[in-house]
């Protein structure tokens, strides 16, 4: 959200002395942290780095070059490794060693290299050079550190530069190679020149050849040996990546060269054998056993055998299967048919279950049921079930589907109608009718839903041979098991049920894509196929992430009818889920235009728009949804997202309060939950999250999001507990992990970045990992190291470079390097000039610079955008402030209170900040009593108040480690040293106290009241009392290392120089930086 605050900004922090302020940046109050120190290269990566050094080669061939890895030596005979792209054919080949010299260097040509790109050189010499020890990519997973090396070239030449190693991890380990032999990809940023230099595991093994490199400007190298395709999601994961053929392609060469150690191929159980694989065999041989045919009259539906007891039979299915049917026969797996007793059928109102009986003396094996949260990752899935036979005297055969459930299931849904009848699930599996009813199952073969309906237009269209057709458009659906055994246990149905809890193991990319692709083979229809055949064709495609060739299909069917407006919407969908946005805003507006009342398309468009961050229009569209269509909670959730981004703060819980109202799920809660958070509003934000939990108590999403409420609100033991619960019920989830180490990352702990080579280690390619860290980083400012994760999220994600380009601006405004920081501020927004947030930070800078007329200009345009956004507001009343025009500053805070009045008391709270850092302590102090009255119990405002009536007196003192200004300082603690003889006793510390313990008292847990109320007492000679501040902080937070030497410095004051030189050793110990503090105000430690 465009110019969020969130409480925990609002801290003012104190320490031995002073009061301390950082100018606010762009949107985001400052923090004021150690700054840690850059990290080194390891003694492995030392090791690695010679290690590579001597066993990589320069290669010349002709106008081409690259570089290479001496693998082997007979004699003086030396064997080169090297990839086949970097010779020239025909020319001759120089290889340059690692003492520089040149070698005239021969192919081998007497190995057949079956298409891979790889080739062998061989040259003499009588020096003795290192050889490569070979490794077996076998023993890799996704996460692994690697290292590659090479000879990068020049810019825009084919000179190389010096020799490099650079660190990445594996991303993704491809189960099928793609053309040349490429099955490796991972995170390092190859260049040109590098293909044919080693990749080498942590051992300082050589287990891959670099080839290709990230992004690649022309050409699909992204095209499996056999011709096929990876899904476009896969293939643009891949495009993130380098590539290299793993090493022990060298083993199954013709004739095999050198072996690698254990040469095998990767030990998985996902390898292609008649269009299948093991998995899919073994579920498709559970579902056969237990999937049943549910017959009447000359029509059928689909069950499944879920409970047996004695000789009596539980078949669960569709409601609508069974419902207003006089007479049913189940017909088990070995084809005998029983009656069903109608008056035993089980239904459920508002949900389209049912549950049948049969009474058998034979042995059916019956389904095991999984109950676990499925909304929190995407997953395959399979569907078992009978499809009605398309010709009326061929019998019908089941069908076995594979697909991907889909985790943000209402982010796919067609509409509101898509989530009726209990339907929550949403699937890629191919359906048809008569499979209604039919198990879905997970992984290993336990049912986790049944499958009711599948997404299409209501209406059959009547062609001009009077043939009925029905569109399909969208996904299928289905009821969760959980749903099943909530209705029967809140029933006190006794039924021997067979079920478990356990989550699957998690797949990757490549295993899903290659399972789905061997299922989801649509065929195209036929060259004089109409416009129905290429739509449906197409919605097969969409369903398979085959976007570009799903719009292929869907422009066919538009060239034979040009006013198809789901054929428009559809499209549409295609386009947006490649993230092609403008294309995707052209095909919903003619959608819209050919039926102005098709209320999804409308849905869509709206959708798009806000991608677009054309947020007004999005607004205005999905008001238009809601007019058509009053019930349609989806577009609720919609215009609560766009009314925030617009910073309508009222009308945007309105709507999502609508939301909750016409669909009272837990995603909703959580989902009005995050947008109160965003704004600000933290304590409402927490009830919504802990209503989530009460409908949902196994939701790792909703303890995330708790909290990360939690300690913007500084509760930190909690918010941790928290994090650790979402991470015991996701342990996989990569971004609980980001979530606990942004959480460290406020404490003080450098644990942090432990939790983020966790998530990295799930998720190498992820761009917003990188960010998130980036923001830790910067937090602790430890700007350098942000700035690289922020350029390494641009590498992955250059799509969203203008979000990135926007946090590299603050970064460089936290530097005070004011010149880049407009230039990150300006690329931003060149590349997406509707992005209000890099117009807020540039015009900060401007402010800041003293270009009134450059922050006028910004505002100007931030606030067009975003009329409504009251953080804006409070953002350009802290740049009239800098600019000494306090009055307009004053004018523009009080139009974020008449914005959004909710939260005044945080405006008056940040405006009292800025009044602060302007040292006006009288104005400042005026705003606080004001926020305290409109919430007495805002712990935070009284604490900011004792540091006012500190800091109002003027000071007299140093700071440590050096700064001379006086500043409030937001967030964390800082260290101060005051001189004995220079503290000033007419300062208002009794007031300073007061509101300290009164802080305290509405907070218990606020560590840096604690902090603040002991340098206060230490200013007025009350040692004990100060020792016993820091102690209790000390005990709610271990691992700051700021308030050892905070209670250091007061324990010199009481001459207890060993309880002192203790304090800074355990501080140096936490934050190896403070020793060249300590030692710039000459105390040594020994």
């Amino acid at each position: 959200m465009g110019g969020r605050i969130n409480s925990q900004s609002l801290a003012l922090i104190a320490s031995i002395g002073t009061v301390l302020m950082l100018p606010i940046q762009g949107l985001n109050l400052s923090i004021s942290a150690p700054i840690f120190a850059r990290q080194q290269v390891s003694v492995l990566s030392q090791r690695l780095q010679k290690l590579a050094q001597s066993i990589t080669v320069k290669i010349i061939s002709g106008n081409k070059g690259g570089s290479g890895i001496l693998i082997q030596k007979e004699g003086q005979i030396y064997t080169v490794l090297t990839s086949h792209h970097v010779i020239e054919s025909g020319k001759p080949n120089v290889i340059e060693t690692p003492d520089g010299k040149n070698y005239p260097a021969e192919l081998v040509k007497e190995v057949k290299y079956d298409n891979k790109d790889v080739v062998l050189l061989q040259f003499r010499a009588t020096t003795n050079y290192a050889v490569a020890s070979l490794g077996n990519s076998s023993t890799l997973k996704e996460g692994d550190e690697v290292f590659a090396s090479g000879f990068p070239f020049e810019d825009n030449s084919s000179v190389s530069r010096e020799f490099v190693t650079k660190a990445g991890r594996i991303s993704l380990l491809l189960e099928r190679s793609l053309k040349g032999g490429y099955k490796i990809g991972y995170t390092i940023e190859v260049e040109k020149g590098m293909s044919g230099g080693p990749v080498l595991n942590r051992e300082g093994k050589v287990i891959g050849i670099n080839g290709i490199h990230a992004q690649p400007l022309w050409g699909d190298p992204y095209v499996y040996e056999d011709g096929s395709q990876p899904n476009d999601a896969l293939r643009e994961r891949m495009r993130r990546s380098s590539w290299g053929v793993p090493i022990e392609t060298l083993a199954y060469l013709d004739p095999p060269i050198f072996p690698p150690e254990n040469p095998q191929p990767r030990n998985i159980d996902f390898k292609r054998s008649n269009n299948s694989t093991p998995v899919v065999s073994l579920i498709d041989n559970i579902a056969k056993q237990i999937t049943v045919l549910i017959t009447w009259q000359n029509r059928h539906g689909t069950g499944v055998l879920v409970a047996k007891e004695g000789n009596k039979y539980y078949v669960l299915t569709a409601g609508h299967v069974v419902r207003g049917k006089k007479e049913l026969n189940v017909v088990t797996p070995d084809n005998q048919q029983y009656s069903i007793n109608i008056s035993t059928i089980k239904t459920w109102e508002g949900t389209d279950l049912a549950l049948l009986q049969f009474t058998s003396s034979q042995n059916y094996q019956v389904a095991t049921l999984a109950d676990y949260n499925l909304g929190n990752e995407d997953r395959v899935v399979f569907v078992s079930g009978t499809p009605a036979s398309k010709e009326a005297n061929l019998p019908s055969h089941r069908l076995f589907s594979a697909g991907l459930l889909y985790a943000g299931g209402i982010d796919r849904a067609k509409d509101a109608r898509s989530f009726s009848f209990g339907y929550e699930l949403v699937y890629t599996n191919f359906t048809d009718k008569g499979m209604s009813g039919s198990p879905v199952l997970d992984s290993l073969g336990r049912v986790i839903g049944i499958h009711t309906a599948a997404e299409g237009e209501p209406t059959l269209i009547k062609q001009k041979i009077g043939e009925a057709k029905e569109i399909q458009l969208g996904y299928s659906l289905g009821v969760p098991i959980r749903t099943f055994l909530a209705l029967v246990e809140q029933e006190k149905t006794p039924l021997n049920l067979k079920k478990h809890t356990t989550i699957p193991p998690k797949l990757s990319e490549p295993q899903q894509d290659q399972i789905i692709t061997s299922a989801l083979k649509p065929e195209p229809p036929e060259p004089n196929a109409d416009e129905f055949e290429w739509l449906n064709y197409g919605n097969k495609l969409l369903r398979s992430q085959k976007y570009e060739k799903a719009v292929e299909a869907f422009e066919r069917a538009i060239a034979i009818k040009s006013d198809l407006y789901q054929a428009w919407y559809a499209k549409g969908r295609a386009q947006r889920l490649q993230q092609k946005y403008q294309d995707a805003f052209v095909s919903f507006q003619k959608a819209t235009v050919h039926n102005p009342n098709y209320d999804p398309a409308w849905r869509e468009l709206g959708d798009t728009l806000f991608a677009l961050n054309r947020y007004d229009e999005a607004r205005q569209v999905l008001e238009k949804v809601i007019e058509l269509k009053p019930d349609e909670f989806i577009a609720y959730r919609g215009l609560c997202n766009v009314l925030g981004e617009l910073g309508n703060y009222t009308k945007a819980i309105k709507a999502c309060d609508q939301a909750i109202k016409l669909n009272p799920q837990p995603l909703q809660y959580m989902f009005r939950g995050e947008m109160l958070m965003n704004m600000g509003d933290t304590t409402e934000a927490i009830q919504d999250f802990n209503t989530a939990l009460r409908l949902q108590p196994d939701n790792p999403f909703a303890y995330r999001q708790r909290g990360l409420a939690r300690a913007y609100e500084e509760n930190y033991l909690l918010a941790l507990a928290d994090l650790n619960k979402a991470i015991s019920l996701q342990p996989d989830n990569a971004y609980a992990y980001v979530d606990r180490g942004i959480i460290r990352a406020k404490m003080g702990q450098q644990a942090f970045m432990q939790d983020f080579d966790k998530a990295l280690t799930l998720e190498p390619d992820s761009a917003s990992i990188y960010d998130k860290r980036g923001f830790a980083r910067y937090y602790r400012q430890d700007y350098n190291g942000a700035a690289e994760d922020y350029n390494a999220a641009i590498r992955f994600t250059p799509e969203s470079a203008y979000l990135y380009y926007k946090k590299l601006g603050d970064v460089r405004t936290a530097q005070k390097d004011y010149k880049g920081a407009i230039e990150n501020y300006t690329a931003a927004i060149s590349k997406e000039p509707n992005y209000a947030p890099a117009y807020v930070g540039r015009g900060m800078v401007h402010a800041i610079v003293n270009n009134k007329q450059g922050f006028t200009e910004d505002f100007q345009t931030a606030l067009r955008l975003q009329p409504d956004n009251p953080w804006f507001y409070t953002s350009r009343g802290n740049g009239q402030f800098i600019l000494k025009d306090h009055q307009l500053g004053i004018q523009d805070y009080n139009k974020a209170i008449s914005l959004f009045p909710k939260l005044a008391y945080l405006y008056y709270t940040l405006r009292g900040n800025t009044r602060a850092e302007q040292k006006d302590y009288a104005g400042a102090i005026a705003d606080y009593n004001e926020a305290i009255r409109l919430k007495p119990d805002f712990y935070i405002a009284y604490n900011n108040r004792g540091l006012a009536r500190i800091a109002q007196e003027g000071f007299k003192g140093e700071i440590a480690p050096k700064d001379h200004s006086i500043r409030l300082n937001y967030n964390s603690i800082t260290v101060l040293y005051v001189k004995p003889d220079t503290q000033d006793s007419q300062k208002d510390y009794r007031g300073a106290i007061s509101d300290f313990t009164e802080a305290i008292r509405l907070k218990p847990d606020f560590t840096l009241a604690y902090n603040n109320r002991g340098f206060a007492r230490s200013a007025r000679n009350d040692h004990q009392g100060a020792i016993a501040d820091y102690n209790e902080a000390i005990r709610l937070n271990p691992n700051n290392a700021l308030l050892y030497l905070n209670r250091g410095w007061t324990r010199l004051q009481q001459k207890d120089d060993k309880g002192a030189m203790e304090d800074f050793k355990i501080a140096i110990r936490l934050q190896p930086e403070l020793a060249e503090t300590l030692k710039n105000k000459g105390v040594t430690l020994n």
